[in-house]
């Protein structure tokens, strides 16, 4: 693989495209939980972010697989293939036992007081964040850390409008839990083409 130098990053530059992306990534962040009030209500709300904490603290297991990831292939001569194989791997592998196991706990016990459905939204969520999460460290690794963070600023806002979507359609929690999912699902694809074009 032909990965950029890390080491002729240009670090003023990568450091104010990256600032913008956050700051406007925040921004979307706010005028999504100012709609997501006036539709749901306080208790729609509390719902729906009960079920995001509990999907985003699983996906904290791949977002440190992605860390590691972007660390290891930062660095000069290595394998970047292999280690994204081995991280992939390793997501496909989590999100099983996670689902099996999550399916298990809603259905046999009341510890996860959340329907059939919106359990079926929080693995949703789960595998598509975490492949995000993965992909775009990863591809911050090879050289193009202010890139992976427009990326995600694109996915932010494509979330943002699907959410909005299906909020309106009456979805309700589950929707934005779909919006979620799906906003995540297209910016994967995204990195992998950048990735096969970051090889050449």
């Amino acid at each position: 693989m032909t990965d950029k130098n890390t080491a002729e990053l240009d670090l003023g530059s990568e450091a104010f495209t990256s600032a913008i992306a956050k700051f406007t990534m925040s921004g979307l962040g706010f005028v999504g939980v100012i709609a997501f009030a006036n539709v749901l209500g306080p208790a729609g709300v509390g719902r729906y972010y009960f079920a995001l904490a509990i999907a985003l603290l699983l996906v904290r297991v791949d977002a440190g697989v992605g860390v590691a990831l972007k660390k290891r292939v930062s660095q000069i001569e290595t394998e970047a293939d292999t280690y994204l194989t081995v991280g992939l791997l390793f997501h496909a592998a989590w999100v099983v036992v996670v689902a099996v196991g999550t399916f298990l706990v809603a259905e046999f016990t009341d510890l996860l007081p959340m329907t059939p459905l919106v359990v079926s939204g929080v693995i949703s969520v789960l595998a598509t964040v975490g492949l995000f999460q993965i992909l775009n460290r990863f591809y911050a690794g090879l050289g193009y850390p202010s890139r992976s963070l427009w990326i995600d600023t694109v996915r932010s806002a494509f979330t943002l409008g699907l959410q909005l979507l299906f909020l309106v359609q009456g979805y309700r929690a589950f929707g934005l839990l779909v919006g979620l999912a799906g906003g995540h699902s297209s910016p994967p694809v995204s990195c992998s083409l950048q990735l096969e074009y970051a090889r050449r």
